[in-house]
């Protein structure tokens, strides 16, 4: 395992999801041990729960709570406030 993250995706969530996984790695004492335990299907809920808090905390520290929509907080201009934006017009329509 090297120091280096490739992003593979233009999702903003994907790319944290990415990086708080190389984090998690990168912080192991042994990184190869841990990412191949990682790899056994049940084994990974840990790691994921991690990566997604981790993930979390950083919206919840960079993200616009400012502005309140319908849907909820965002910018309104993104994709992803776009995906959310759409996403509450399906559920009040159904």
């Amino acid at each position: 395992y090297t120091n280096s993250l490739y992003l593979n995706s233009d999702v903003p969530a994907i790319v944290l999801h990415d990086a708080a996984f190389a984090k998690d790695i990168h912080s192991r004492k042994l990184p190869g041990s841990y990412a191949a335990i990682n790899s056994v299907p049940g084994l990974s809920l840990w790691h994921e729960s991690y990566a997604v808090g981790d993930v979390l905390g950083f919206a919840r520290a960079e993200g616009d709570r400012e502005h309140r929509h319908d849907w909820g907080y965002g910018c309104g201009a993104c994709p992803a406030c776009d995906l959310r934006a759409k996403g509450w017009v399906r559920y009040k329509a159904a």
